[in-house]
Order: C-alpha cells, then structure tokens, then sequence
C-alpha cells in the first residue's frame, strides 16, 4: 500500500521534490542522485526517490534477505534510512523500528519478543545504498508490497516512562485513517512541505513521513540541532508548511521570536504536557499551532485544540477528530458523564493491532473495540478533552489520590524554578510519599517552596521532599522518567 502511493506520486509528479534534504545530511555519493536547490538543500524527486527505492527493494531480495517476517532497522533521521524503509515494506518485510542508541540489552529484549532478527545498523545501510547507487540499476520495477493495508506493516517499541518494552503492532491503514480524520484541521494539499523533526522510530516521526507521502507534498530532511540553531537561515529558501513538534522543541522557537516560521505555519504540539504560555506565543505571531493528544498505539493524534479554541480552554487537550469516539470511564468500564474524571478510551480505525506476541496485554488494553490508554482525564459539557495524568503515575499517600501533573503545575509558579517533575516513593507510614525533583540556578529553601504551595493545593499533596537536580531523566520525546528518579532518590538517601 505505501508502494501505491509513492508510485502514484511518481506517476502524477515526478519531478515534484520528495524530500529536501540539507547538505549536511547528504553522503557524495547520494549528492549525485539530486538537485542542487540552494546553498542549504539538494532536492530528490519522487520518480528518483520510488526508483532507487525500487533498486535497494531488488537488492535486498536477490542478496540479503529470503524469509518473511519481522526485520530491526535502526533508523536515523536521514534520507538513507527512508529508502531502506520504503525497500523493507517492498520485500514484504515488517520493520522493527529502531533508536540507533539502542543497547545490546535493549536489542535483546526485543529480540525475545518476536525471535531471533535481522538488524540493520546506520553504517550497513548508507553501504547497501551506496553499492546499489554505484551500480546505477535504478529502473522500473513493478516492486509490489505482500503486505495487506490492515495487516501489520510496522512495528514500533514502546515503554512510555515504565521502561517495560511493548512492540505496537501499526498497519498502513491507520496511518491512512489517521490521515483522513484530520484533513479538516490540516488542509493537506500537494504543496505541503513537512519538516521530519521528530525521530522516525517513533510514531511521530513515521507520521510526518506518511503524511507527506499521503498529501504528495514534501519532507525536508535536516537535523533538529541544525535547524532549532538558526531557523531562519535554514529555511530562508525552503520554509516548512507544517510542523510537528515537542515541547522543547516550541520552546527553543518561542526564545529565538519563533524567527524563520512564516505566519499561517501549522504547527502540531505534542508528545506530552504543551505549556499554555508556548502556545500563546505562537498564537499571537500568527502561527497556527493545534494542541494534539494521541499516542503510539493511536497512530498518532486523536484529538486537537485549535487557536479559535485556544482562549477559555487552555489546558485542554482540544476535541476529537472526525470519525473518533473518547468515552470517560470509572473503575467498572462504566461510561462517566462530562466533567466526571476516569480512565480514557478511544475508538477509531486509527488504532493498533495489538502487542506483538503479548496477546494478555493486547486484551488488557481494549474495553470492546476501544483502547484504553491508561490516561486520566475529563470531557466538559462543550467536548473539550482534559488530561490530568497517568493511571499508573498516579500516587497513593494516607489513602489520598494525588495527581503528579497537577503537583508539577503548582511548583512551576514558585519563582525560579524552572522544570520539576513529582513522584512517589515506598512510605511505611503513608503507603506513598509525595517528592519532587526540580532545576533551578541556586539552591532554595524547601519550606518556602511548602508554603507557597499552600496557596493552590491541599495540604496532602505538598511533597514531603525536594530535591534540586541539574537535569531530569527523560525520554528522547522530553517525557520524564519518574522510575528513574526514585531510583535517585534511593541513592541520595
């Protein structure tokens, strides 16, 4: 199925760039195969792009790989991996998607999962693409993907903050649903051009390559550290459309005047809690940021707080897409009433096709056709999705549930501190303690912390402890790792 698209494209535009990738991120030999743009980009082509995804796809077949199944692919935000993707989906393989810092342990316990794997490192597929380049082979084939659209075609580790590895089952068609439930909200068109400024072994980053693909528009291909740099420089000549970004990465745009995004930029803001002030910044430089929530199970977001709804409604996670049904529900998979708060779950033809080999998780995580995401939140009488924390980061102290994300917000007003993330620790007397971790340029005095905090939350769900860190342990999509700080805390005691 993604074959059809890219050959669609091929055929409807096939001098239309496919991707505009920076010169820092081309090999000497790719450089032959593009267009010089400008001192930044060298533009590649659909019909160059399909038909040198057409010679690694014979390449791999007739040299490297024989059996069906499940392929690791450490991937990289760079055009040598995308080919290598697109090649693996034409053998009839199902990419394992990769962090390339991945350890031999962390490789190994995928390798548990679904068996012993072929993996492919950075260096050995720049070499195959290289050797298939140098041998200038690339012709027309009629490469045509075994892969169903509603069978797995990719697959995606995952382990949130708990650190258990799950493998998410994804098919072409939620992707392509996805795609479609937005369509309202993001105007596609075969003009857009998307910046891949999320790694593609996450959800995120497959996506904005996906959509690209969908829309027959463009990908520009640059390293976040590059562009977030001087954006400005960057796209002076080739300027995002669309965006697709975290947290940290808004805020590096928001401390440069969100300089070199053009006013009517669409901006996607996710992968975890938006602070509403980057919002706002954007809203009021004209850009058009949409606050998302999804997951990677929901092949990327489900819902969107649009600017038009931005002001009366700032901490929501914005209302559904089309064609997606969200249902509150309490402890007894009963339906909750709007503004009663409960466990989230989504319906959609968006959702994955479970846990590879983990068929007791698969189902723990469906309430009929619905995913349960083990996100806390509400719906107000108007829609608008509220999300309040983690089922499981949820603390029990002296019988009390105390959200972490609402702790976190309260401490984040306190003067000077800059990040903090809360969390609980094994107590004899309360069951749970409540502690925070937080960065701030000098140390503070934790009873004035306490007593501020007085001021906007009840007594219980004051941490005991604080605890002034120089960095808080975090995911590569910035969400932090509370298992890691009790770990710390352990150590400090």
């Amino acid at each position: 199925m993604y074959f059809d698209f890219l050959k669609q494209n091929a055929r409807i535009y096939p001098y239309s760039a496919a991707f505009y990738i920076h010169r820092k991120e081309v090999s000497n030999v790719f450089a032959k195969l593009s267009e010089s743009i400008n001192e930044q980009f060298l533009k590649l082509d659909y019909l160059t792009f399909l038909n040198l995804v057409n010679g690694v796809c014979l390449y791999l077949k007739k040299e490297i790989l024989s059996e069906k199944g499940y392929v690791g692919i450490a991937t990289r935000n760079n055009i040598e991996s995308i080919v290598a993707l697109y090649a693996l989906w034409g053998t009839g393989r199902i990419p394992v998607l990769l962090n390339p810092r991945s350890s031999s342990q962390e490789i190994e316990r995928i390798k548990e999962i679904v068996g012993e794997i072929k993996v492919f490192n950075p260096d050995e597929i720049e070499s195959i693409i290289n050797e298939v380049i140098n041998r200038r082979k690339q012709r027309e084939l009629n490469v045509r993907s075994s892969i169903g659209a509603e069978e797995i075609s990719t697959v995606i580790p995952t382990s949130g903050t708990s650190g258990k590895v799950k493998l998410v089952g994804m098919s072409f068609k939620s992707y392509q649903e996805s795609f479609l439930n937005s369509k309202s909200q993001m105007n596609y068109s075969v003009k857009d051009i998307w910046w891949l400024s999320i790694p593609l072994y996450h959800s995120g980053g497959l996506s904005i390559l996906l959509r690209g693909l969908f829309s027959g528009g463009s990908v520009i291909i640059a390293e976040s550290k590059t562009v977030l740099q001087d954006p400005e420089h960057v796209f002076n000549k080739v300027s995002p459309s669309k965006l697709s970004l975290v947290q940290t990465q808004i805020k590096r745009l928001k401390e440069i005047g969100f300089n070199g995004i053009k006013r009517g930029t669409i901006i996607l803001a996710g992968g975890g809690p938006i602070d509403s002030t980057l919002m706002k910044a954007a809203i009021d430089k004209g850009i058009e940021i949409i606050k998302v929530y999804g997951a990677t199970e929901t092949a990327s977001f489900v819902t969107g707080l649009v600017p038009n709804d931005f002001y009366g409604h700032e901490e929501s996670a914005g209302k559904v897409m089309e064609n997606v049904i969200i249902h509150i529900l309490d402890e007894k998979r009963e339906v909750l009433p709007s503004g009663k708060t409960g466990e989230v779950a989504i319906k959609s033809k968006t959702i994955f096709k479970g846990y590879i080999n983990d068929r007791l998780e698969t189902e723990r995580r469906f309430w009929g056709d619905y995913y349960l995401t083990g996100d806390i939140g509400y719906l107000d009488d108007k829609g608008f999705l509220y999300i309040l924390g983690r089922k499981d980061s949820m603390i029990i102290s002296g019988g009390e549930k105390i959200s972490p994300e609402e702790v976190e917000k309260a401490i984040l007003l306190f003067p000077g501190i800059r990040e903090c993330a809360v969390f609980g620790v094994k107590s004899k007397e309360w069951g749970e303690e409540v502690r925070a971790a937080y960065i701030s340029a000098t140390e503070l005095v934790e009873d004035d912390i306490k007593e501020f905090l007085t001021k906007s939350i009840s007594a219980y769900k004051i941490p005991k402890k604080f605890i002034r860190v120089s960095e808080l342990p975090k995911t590569s999509l910035g969400k932090v790792k509370r298992d890691e700080l009790v770990a710390l805390t352990h150590t400090i005691n």
